[in-house]
């Protein structure tokens, strides 16, 4: 079973770009289940990594390559989403303990990440409005959802009604 859920998060993160781009995610996908996929694979991933990887020891350097790309999505998200932001903590935060009590490095200096995305965010408020990549505004950051309970699309600035396209029956 570890073998299989190993394998499907590697394969589940191999479905997004290496390099994190949340604007690419929020305009593809619903983005609150890409949240749900990244925190279930990564957690996967990081309980591995806390065990040695002690069922594919072979494969460690892959499974910190994966480990590390999941928290880096998650970081990329968190700056438009609460929930992004308490994924990204808490698998960050498990990745840096656990690699202080073992040979592993997390592979990425946050203070350089961090400051990567803060230019992107600047270059992005700062596109005209007419270019699609600049950030509606809307409810504030880290407001996933309306008062009415609707999922907040933080790109487009409107709120996702339905999950589904709205289909119009036909009269008999």
């Amino acid at each position: 079973m570890a073998l299989v859920a190993l394998e499907s998060a590697c394969l589940m993160l191999d479905l997004i770009p290496n390099s994190p781009d949340p604007i690419w995610l929020y305009r593809t996908c619903p983005w609150w289940c890409i949240l749900h996929y990244l925190m279930q694979s990564g957690t996967v991933l990081l309980l591995e990594v806390s065990f040695g990887c002690i069922h594919q020891p072979e494969e460690e350097e892959n499974i910190l390559k994966y480990s590390r790309k999941a928290v880096l999505w998650l970081l990329a998200m968190s700056d438009y989403s609460l929930a992004s932001r308490r994924a990204w903590e808490l698998c960050d935060s498990s990745f840096r303990r656990i690699a202080q009590g073992t040979d592993y490095d997390v592979g990425y200096s946050l203070d350089l990440v961090q400051r990567q995305r803060q230019e992107e965010l600047s270059l992005r408020r700062k596109s005209p409005p007419e270019s699609k990549a600049h950030i509606a505004e809307g409810p504030p950051p880290g407001s996933p959802t309306s008062d009415h309970g609707f999922p907040f699309d933080p790109i487009s600035g409107e709120l996702i009604r339905s999950f589904f396209p709205f289909i119009q029956e036909e009269d008999p």
